[in-house]
């Protein structure tokens, strides 16, 4: 629309400007093609880049539109989310509520960016500061239904401190200080206790994470992806630790629940000291009129404390918002270019446009093909689909999850060789306890028993309580002939606790009791 309707744009150079390109310029070089998911950090700071400089040259009225935009995309997704609560509309997640999402961080992650927004239509007219209301209510009864710890925490913060900032008067500043302190510290007692466990799990996260950090702390660990080692980190703890209270709440973990320590992990204290100063900036820009903004980039850091917010686009969008904003306002601009567009100006974006649009269009038949063959896989074609995996395969868009998928049903139809290679591309990229479990599995079946043997290891030290990896390494044994380490893995499972318990872990100790049982 830009393209086809400005006649010129103001470029603007200013201290947020200026940090934010020498960052993404940062980011660029440690990592410019190591997909995450799909995509690489480094397009993601790029698109962002973009985006925020779009928003920069955008008049200050279509700004204002957008801010109503925003608030109604946050209110009609708290309806859908709290229609999802009371099973109105069904969705196919474990969890109450996801919104458009799947899973609930992604949900409060939105809400809790978006949030700001409604207090910047509180003013002088009534009827915005009703609808304000009445959207500020929706979203955090959203939140709160949704369970989100960070979320809570999050929106309960944004509204002490933006009433503090309104209180004038000296004594209720005081007051309010000693509120926001004894709430925010119930608050966080509350939430700990609310979900216990989980709340310790991500100490085990956070400590594993930094402890990976320090091994590679000045650049990070660049190309390499969190969701390849972390787990093999985990396992590695739980060798030196075999008593820890972590055990229990051992799992899969694909992001250390912290943006601070995933941005850490990737791009080390060199990239950090580069962040600070896009920081220092950013808040050096704080008056009244840019409160509400500074106010939305808050949240996003709060709720980054403990989650992993920046893994969805629409965060993107507000933190770019923000910080276009923040630009605008700021009072030491180095210069202002007045660019007129021409038809060159114009034509050369539309052709990076349409660029884009057929990666984009490539990327999304990619995921909606794969789908498609998925679905039809689990309804028992799968030798059928396998002509349809290959093809996907040569065009791989850069999702690992896609890698595990096609791994998992080689093995599912016993072509075990062709499933051990397919995964050991996919560690390079993700790998997990479910990963070593398939590739302990085809090394099983191949009697190849003692690489079997290392890869069931790797999983039950990656989650020491689960039972399965313990089985069959007992299996194992038992066609080595191994007698002594059959008899100690049958007995460590027979002491075991059980997290969950079902029917294949009673079946598991039946087993070992038996086993044991006929060798006295």
């Amino acid at each position: 629309m830009m393209i086809f309707t400005t006649k010129s744009v103001k470029i603007k150079y200013d201290n947020i400007s200026i940090s934010l390109v020498i960052f993404t310029t940062y980011v660029l070089v440690i990592n410019p093609s190591m997909p995450t998911q799909g995509i690489s950090s480094g397009f993601q700071y790029s698109y962002f880049l973009l985006l925020f400089l779009i928003f920069n040259i955008m008049h200050k009225e279509d700004m204002r539109i957008n801010y109503y935009i925003i608030v109604g995309l946050c209110f009609l997704q708290s309806i859908y989310g709290i229609l999802q609560f009371f099973h109105i509309i069904t969705h196919n997640y474990p969890f109450s509520i996801v919104g458009t999402f799947d899973n609930p961080a992604g949900f409060a992650a939105s809400l809790s960016a978006g949030f700001t927004f409604c207090l910047a239509l509180i003013g002088k007219v009534k009827r915005l500061n009703y609808i304000a209301t009445i959207a500020m209510s929706v979203i955090g009864v959203g939140i709160i239904l949704s369970q989100s710890r960070a979320g809570m925490i999050t929106i309960f913060s944004i509204l002490l401190i933006f009433f503090y900032i309104k209180f004038k008067h000296k004594l209720a500043k005081k007051t309010i200080i000693y509120f926001i302190t004894f709430i925010l510290l119930s608050l966080f007692t509350i939430v700990f206790v609310f979900k216990r466990d989980s709340a310790i799990g991500r100490l085990l996260i956070w400590e594993t994470t930094i402890n990976m950090i320090v091994q590679k702390p000045a650049l990070g660990w660049k190309n390499i992806t969190f969701e390849s080692q972390y787990m093999l980190h985990q396992a590695n703890y739980f060798k030196n630790h075999p008593n820890s209270p972590f055990i229990p709440l051992a799992d899969n973990v694909t992001h250390p629940f912290n943006e601070l320590l995933s941005f850490l992990f990737q791009f080390g204290f060199v990239g950090l000291i580069f962040l600070f100063i896009v920081l220092y900036m950013i808040f050096k820009e704080r008056d009244k009129k840019t409160i509400i903004y500074l106010l939305s980039i808050f949240s996003i850091l709060i709720f980054g404390c403990f989650s992993y917010p920046l893994r969805y686009p629409f965060v993107w969008v507000i933190l770019a918002l923000c910080l276009s904003k923040l630009s605008n306002n700021s009072d030491n601009r180095k210069k202002v270019y007045v660019l007129n567009l021409n038809t060159f100006h114009k034509t050369l974006p539309f052709i990076i446009v349409l660029f884009g649009c057929y990666f984009l269009i490539k990327d999304v038949n990619f995921e909606y093909s794969w789908n498609r063959t998925a679905r039809l896989s689990l309804l028992g074609d799968t030798n059928n689909l396998m002509g349809h995996y290959k093809k996907l395969n040569e065009n791989w868009n850069g999702n690992p999850l896609f890698l595990y998928n096609y791994g998992a049903e080689l093995n599912f139809i016993q072509e075990n060789e062709k499933s051990i290679h397919i995964l050991k591309k996919c560690i390079l990229y993700w790998n997990d306890y479910d990963v070593q479990m398939i590739l302990g599995d085809n090394y099983f079946k191949l009697e190849r028993w003692d690489l079997s043997a290392k890869s069931y290891e790797m999983a039950s030290k990656m989650c020491p309580n689960r039972f399965e990896p313990l089985y069959m390494l007992h299996q194992i044994y038992v066609k080595q002939g191994d007698a002594k380490n059959a008899n100690i893995i049958a007995k460590k499972i027979m002491i075991m606790d059980i997290k969950i318990p079902s029917s294949r872990i009673n079946f598991i100790r039946k087993e070992m009791e038996i086993y044991l049982t006929d060798k006295i």
